[in-house]
């Protein structure tokens, strides 16, 4: 094992390896008595012992300062987390934490990107396949802090509104919601409302264990975060290119706001406000199929539905004003309905997505370095502790307000 190689380093260490049981996977360090009697000494020498899962070895300071080339090959993120330990005024949480940060290697995008492409893993499991860390729930859904509540909060009655103001400003209310701006409007609104729901009952949000899936409340968040995020986007880039003509479009409030505005406050909440990872699992399983049901309804409208739509309809008989969008009209030139279908579906989605996959877990996602992503080993300095199971089963624990 590698910390054995650490017991060679010093001539003063007390040698000795305790086999010990625990079921910790991380390092402490902690003062060792026995090098207390040794304050005579005119090196000061203070030895510290780090734990591991089985095995307890004394390090000395005068030791760390100068390792022998061997021992540094054999214990490189070790000596790291030492050598922070071995300064004055250093404390054994100091040298935790530098352990910690040592262990805690940003996985490149490529290893990342196979390790969630594999569709018969969990769906909703807490470990993150790409860096075998696990996701820390509650910091990722459900902040407790006052101000994240505030904006939530303004988000809900925002999106809610432009639905209302929509529903209320058309002349056919009836056929508001065959348009895909306004479905992906309305799942913002539910997932606002549950983002607001889950700051709200922080401390009812506990740390699931590896073995149990999250609770159905933050599964029904996490996909409706993915699913309205990635509609709005797609929506707002072809409404931008494939509608709007310059000079003619009228720039509204219900023509910029969804096809906007909205888009960027989800995206924001989920990303910031929030820490939600995107998976590639949800893509195929929830997101693609949603998209399907679209353009299948598109073309059930087309044949089967003797509607048409009345936002459109004129006197003119060489225009075909029963479509949805012109872009899709699939009686008389179904062949570049079908072109247009094809590059959303397995274009621009995919590439859509891929781009809030990669800025939900780096933050400089163009080199792909520094984990975004919110780990229950990642180093915080928070006084107060993370509600368990038992808490949120004894109902003692409420959301903490900063």
């Amino acid at each position: 094992m590698v910390f054995s190689s650490l017991a060679s380093l010093s001539g003063k260490s007390s040698g000795t390896i305790e086999d010990q049981t625990t079921s910790d996977n991380y390092l402490t360090l902690q003062e060792d008595p026995i090098e207390q009697e040794n304050k005579q000494d005119e090196t000061s020498v203070a030895s510290y012992v780090l734990r591991s899962n089985n095995d307890t070895i004394s390090l000395n300071e005068s030791a760390l300062t100068k390792p022998s080339p061997e021992s540094k090959k054999s214990s490189s993120f070790l000596w790291i987390a030492s050598y922070g330990a071995s300064k004055g005024d250093a404390t054994s949480n100091d040298a935790q934490t530098a352990a910690t940060k040592a262990l805690q290697k940003t996985p490149s995008c490529c290893t990342r990107f196979v390790a969630e492409l594999n569709p018969c893993q969990p769906w909703f499991q807490v470990m993150d396949k790409g860096t075998g860390r696990k996701i820390d729930i509650p910091e990722s859904f459900a902040p407790a802090s006052c101000r994240a509540f505030v904006w939530k909060v303004f988000c809900l009655g925002f999106s809610i509104a432009t639905l209302v103001y929509g529903l209320v400003s058309t002349d056919n209310p009836e056929f508001y919601f065959a348009k895909v701006t306004h479905w992906a409007l309305l799942f913002s609104c539910l997932y606002f409302v549950l983002s607001v729901l889950n700051t709200v009952m922080a401390g009812r949000t506990p740390q699931p264990p590896d073995v149990v899936p999250c609770c159905s409340r933050i599964r029904w968040t996490w996909v409706l975060y993915e699913l309205a995020t990635h509609l709005e986007i797609s929506v707002s880039v072809l409404w931008w290119v494939l509608i709007y003509e310059p000079g003619e479009t009228e720039l509204t409030f219900l023509a910029i706001v969804p096809h906007c505005v909205i888009a960027a406050l989800v995206w924001a909440d989920g990303l910031f406000v929030n820490s939600i990872p995107v998976r590639w699992t949800h893509w195929y399983g929830f997101v693609f199929p949603v998209e399907c049901a679209y353009l299948i309804w598109t073309v059930l409208h087309a044949y089967f539905v003797e509607y048409g739509n009345p936002d459109t309809s004129d006197n003119d008989p060489d225009t075909n004003d029963d479509a949805i969008y012109d872009v899709l009209v699939w009686k008389g030139e179904w062949q570049k309905s079908l072109i247009v279908s094809v590059i959303v579906l397995f274009g621009s989605g995919p590439i859509i997505y891929f781009i809030m996959w990669i800025v939900s877990a780096y933050q400089i996602p163009c080199l792909c370095i520094k984990d975004r992503r919110v780990y229950v080993d990642s180093y915080k300095d928070d006084p107060n502790p993370k509600p368990t199971v038992d808490d949120v089963e004894e109902g003692s624990i409420f959301a903490r307000w900063k």
